[in-house]
């Protein structure tokens, strides 16, 4: 948001992502691109479809060694 961000492209988006964005006037757009630079090909072009609500859970991807405490002494 401090940066000047007008749009996100992502694959997934949570539902706290999605409160920040949608409060700062963020849009988010959905991709299945496997690269950056197809990614933003897409959005160039204008296919990619807006994320209107979140389209995954709370915590999704926040898997083992994630940046968590995994509770082995510390954080990775």
């Amino acid at each position: 948001v401090n940066q000047g961000v007008e749009a996100v492209i992502t694959g997934n988006m949570g539902p706290k992502a999605m409160r920040v964005l949608q409060a700062a006037g963020i849009t988010a757009y959905s991709t299945t691109a496997k690269t950056v630079q197809e990614a933003l090909a897409q959005w160039r072009a204008g296919v990619l479809s807006p994320i209107e609500q979140s389209n995954v859970g709370a915590h999704y991807g926040m898997g083992k060694g994630m940046g968590r405490d995994t509770g082995r002494g510390g954080k990775f």
